[in-house]
């Protein structure tokens, strides 16, 4: 039941991404309707009659991270009337399916919304970019919406956001004291505004495909915490063995991961070391791109009681 729910959510992503917020034909907006600006946008409650564009709305404040104002909700609304009230069967269904997803994240955890927001968010926001180069107006209104609440730090195909930065200095932090098991303490507000400064120097050298594949990276890092978080005891040790060499595990680990594979190869639980083969790769392979912003990596020295870097950005650019 959970696989067809993972299957079903997935669907809905791509399906939401391609339509949900694409320019109905029926009904353009305004001529001179007003770009959103980062001063407009003040945080008001959203006192919609209709249950269903306030459900609505809701779901594009949660993709986007965003709260609307009552203009901007009045300006939304011109797009969604141009799906639900339109003659053709299709775009009623794009209404009705975003509804559906609205629902599924309400019975989501708050990790899971987190997660599957901002994995969808990141697929929105790059079809967005595609559609608004052909002058779609609301392609163009979403990007301003998102953008003036995540202003850009530096230019770029996507632009670099605070989202981002905290996303890879977040996958950072999760890799060295969950993954790795270390032991430290939470990178503080200096050393944040530090990786800022350097990943924006850092960001203006890549190309374009490295961005796209930042960007990419650090949306999937809740999710990835999430694999992590419903894997099983046994499995995170294996992908710590895998990680940091079975050399520097604990005694107490390495006796307890040899009576796991005992275990293993008894069962022939293929299927979980596939899972485990699969978490692994992908933690790896985030990893070597979070390096790409970030250098050979943070490190937390518990003797000094802070975080550190080896090399990268630091010797590179000051």
């Amino acid at each position: 039941m959970k696989q067809l729910m993972i299957a079903f959510l997935h669907f809905l992503l791509i399906l939401t991404a391609m339509h949900c917020t694409a320019q109905p034909a029926e009904k353009a907006p305004a001529k001179n309707a007003s770009p959103v600006s980062a001063a407009s946008s003040v945080a008001q409650p959203d006192t919609t009659a209709d249950p269903d564009l306030r459900r609505y709305n809701a779901l594009v404040e949660m993709l986007f991270d965003v709260k609307m104002t009552h203009a901007e909700r009045a300006q939304l609304r011109t797009f969604a009337d141009g799906y639900r009230f339109s003659n053709d069967a299709q775009k009623n269904q794009v209404f009705e399916n975003c509804l559906v997803f609205y629902e599924q994240l309400m019975g989501m955890s708050a990790s899971e919304q987190d997660a599957q927001c901002r994995k969808l968010r990141a697929i929105t926001l790059n079809e967005h970019w595609k559609i608004a180069k052909t002058g779609d107006a609301e392609a163009k209104w979403m990007l301003d919406l998102y953008y003036a609440a995540h202003p850009p730090l530096a230019p770029g195909t996507p632009p670099l956001t605070r989202e981002i930065v905290d996303a890879l200095i977040e996958f950072d932090y999760f890799f060295n004291v969950e993954v790795k098991g270390i032991k430290a303490e939470p990178m503080d507000a200096a050393f944040r505004e530090k990786m800022y400064k350097e990943a924006i120097a850092k960001w203006k050298t890549l190309s374009a495909a490295q961005q796209q594949e930042m960007f990419t990276t650090a949306a999937n890092v809740a999710l990835q915490r999430l694999q992590w978080e419903h894997s099983t005891p046994e499995q995170r040790l294996s992908i710590k063995a895998k990680v940091v060499g079975e050399n520097n595990l604990s005694e107490e680990e390495r006796r307890y991961l040899a009576q796991f594979r005992q275990a293993q190869a008894a069962q022939l639980n293929q299927l979980r070391q596939q899972q485990t083969q699969l978490i692994t790769n992908e933690l790896q392979f985030m990893r070597q791109n979070q390096q790409t912003i970030m250098g050979n990596g943070t490190y937390y020295n518990q003797t000094l009681g802070r975080w550190e870097q080896h090399g990268g950005i630091v010797t590179e650019f000051h």
